[in-house]
């Protein structure tokens, strides 16, 4: 072999070694890039609870809008559905979905709800009817009939919302967040118009305050003239 020969085969061999360690290290760079990148936003498919019906993403701090809408008629579910004999399912089920800084008011609600059903021997049935997320709030909203049924059959039902707000933590949805009222949602838009229509309201009452007051003012003085 040719000094020249072997000169050139030496030159090739180096061009590919470090071509080669190139590669090497561009695909360890990859593999950690990926690896922190799962273990930052880890991603899994559930279906809990049982309403779920096609595909959720979650990681372990976020989750999408139709996972917390399917957590949220669960949820509305085990609140509005309320007997004597239940009450220690609903607070064991509720209990380990809320946020430490909601806990203890949470579950004082429910205590008191309990006692006064059991006082007044009536059932907390409700059946819902839709539910809504508002992006701007954070909230999920469920919306639907609740009957009260007496001891002796008859039935009170009224239109209910219950309003939820979630924090994922570790691939579970915590509720920091628990309001329920009679009527439709109370959305920041539903608010907007009645803050709006209370102020006409006032304007209103206002204008005749100020009208009554003037015309007493009047009435004093036509009074004070004619004597």
């Amino acid at each position: 072999m040719r000094i020249t020969d072997y000169a050139a085969m030496a030159r090739g061999t180096r061009v590919r070694e470090r071509l080669l360690m190139g590669l090497s290290a561009g695909l360890l760079l990859c593999t950690i890039a990926e690896g922190v990148a799962l273990a930052r936003d880890r991603r899994a498919v559930v279906i809990v609870p049982e309403g779920l019906t096609h595909e959720a993403r979650l990681s372990a701090s976020r989750a999408d809008e139709p996972y917390l809408s399917s957590w949220s008629y669960y949820l509305a579910g085990l609140l509005g559905n309320v007997t004597p004999g239940t009450s220690g399912y609903i607070k064991d089920a509720l209990g380990p979905r809320l946020a430490p800084e909601v806990y203890q008011s949470v579950i004082s609600a429910l205590a008191e709800q309990v006692r006064r059903i059991t006082e007044d021997r009536v059932t907390l049935s409700f059946i819902p009817k839709y539910s809504r997320f508002e992006e701007k709030s954070g909230k999920y909203f469920v919306n639907g009939i609740s009957v009260m049924t007496g001891p002796g059959g008859a039935q009170e039902k009224t239109e209910r919302t219950y309003e939820f707000r979630f924090r994922m933590k570790n691939f579970q949805p915590y509720l920091t967040w628990i309001e329920t009222y009679e009527g439709e949602p109370r959305t920041l838009e539903m608010e907007e118009r009645m803050s709006r229509r209370s102020s006409v309201i006032r304007q209103k009452e206002a204008e005749e305050a100020e009208k009554e007051r003037l015309g007493r003012e009047l009435r004093k003085r036509e009074e004070e003239a004619g004597k």
